[in-house]
């Protein structure tokens, strides 16, 4: 965990609240939208092995995109 990850897509909240991320079941530790399409995010301590990432914005989260929405703990 604390390693910062930069997110791509569409339709983020700009700024540090109005998105929010889970690395699987766990919330990230931090996150900061610079735009709609991209946010830096550390991502919380977690075992090894590949977590799907989850991003919520005014309550609609976004769907599974497998590989494209997984993170990889080594």
């Amino acid at each position: 965990g604390g390693t910062s990850v930069t997110v791509t897509g569409t339709g983020f909240g700009p700024g540090t609240s109005a998105t929010m991320f889970k690395f699987g079941a766990t919330p990230a530790m931090a996150v900061s939208c610079a735009s709609a399409t991209a946010c830096s995010v550390t991502a919380p301590a977690h075992k090894v092995g590949i977590v799907d990432v989850k991003a919520t914005v005014g309550g609609q989260s976004s769907k599974s995109n497998a590989p494209a929405d997984q993170y990889t703990y080594h």
